[in-house]
Order: C-alpha cells, then structure tokens, then sequence
C-alpha cells in the first residue's frame, strides 16, 4: 500500500494519484534576503530536481508569497490547489512533472 502524503486528505483520488504516487517533495527551500534577486532561488531548485527519477515534484508555498510562486511558475511548475490549510495561514500546492 502507498502512503499518500498529508495532502492526500486535501486532493481528490485522481489528483492525488498522478501528484503523489511517484513524488519528490520539496520540504523547504528559501534564500536568505540579502542574497535574494541573483538567482539563488532558481539554481538551487534545478539542481534539487536534476537527477530526480520520480515523475513528479511537489511543493507548498504560502498563498500570499507571490514571489515564490512566480519564481516556480518561470520554473514550469503549475498550481495543483489553492487555499490549502495546514493551520491558520493559507498555501498552495504546485506540482512540476519531471
């Protein structure tokens, strides 16, 4: 049996197959401020997911994080569900397929 990560209880079946079954989870990743606008960010998450089998990756960030979004989105990354809950603050689950 796999075990579906905590997402799974926020995803439909479907969704949660095609993300999670096969998945590289991004836990965390940040740039320290003064180093921010050089593109750390962006090497730091290619070189994460270069030599990835899995067939997808996956991620939070918090929904109000637009830089970090838009940084993924440049990235291919795509939203998988806005306006999920772990707490108080809202995040949003993106996916990139590998």
């Amino acid at each position: 049996m796999i075990k579906i990560s905590s997402y799974g209880s926020s995803l439909c079946k479907s969704v949660d197959l095609f993300w999670l079954s096969d998945c590289f989870e991004v836990v965390e990743l940040a740039v320290h401020p003064s180093f921010r606008i050089k593109g750390l960010g962006e090497l730091l998450v290619r070189n994460l997911l270069k030599d990835i089998e899995t067939k997808t990756a996956i991620l939070t960030t918090q929904a109000d994080n637009v830089k970090a979004q838009k940084l993924y989105k440049k990235l291919e990354w795509e939203t998988v569900k806005e306006n999920f809950y772990t707490g108080q603050d809202p995040y949003v689950i993106m996916g990139k397929i590998i």
